[in-house]
């Protein structure tokens, strides 16, 4: 994605709406464009969090697993929607794991400069 594509992502999403376009670009400097196979773990429950993702393409469930070793879905997440928010505000352990159901493209926002 070029840098004006991740800019322009960031202002579709309901939480960043609110940014003008130069705090949309200064955003977008900061973020890292990631893509995910379907199938695959973007995080699990009790990683460390030290950010946040918006979901640009595809879509991901956010899940636990149940006291039987089942997985109870909690959210389905599409776009263009942020997700593990909480990483920013807290930088605990995650909550549930984010695990890809279609072939897709995250921003991945932190809370210190993404290496």
């Amino acid at each position: 994605m070029t840098h004006d594509a991740v800019a322009d992502a960031i202002g579709r999403s309901e939480l960043f709406s609110s940014l003008n376009p130069d705090q949309r670009q200064a955003l977008a400097a900061q973020c890292r464009v990631r893509r995910y196979a379907k199938g695959e773990q973007i995080f699990a429950r009790g990683d460390a969090a030290g950010g946040m993702f918006l979901l640009c393409q595809g879509s991901l469930a956010l899940s636990v697993s149940s006291a039987d070793g089942g997985e109870v879905v909690l959210a389905v997440v599409r776009p263009p929607q942020t997700f593990g928010e909480l990483g920013v505000i807290d930088g605990g352990a995650r909550v549930a794991t984010a695990t890809v159901r279609q072939v897709s493209v995250c921003l991945q926002i932190c809370r210190r400069r993404c290496g």
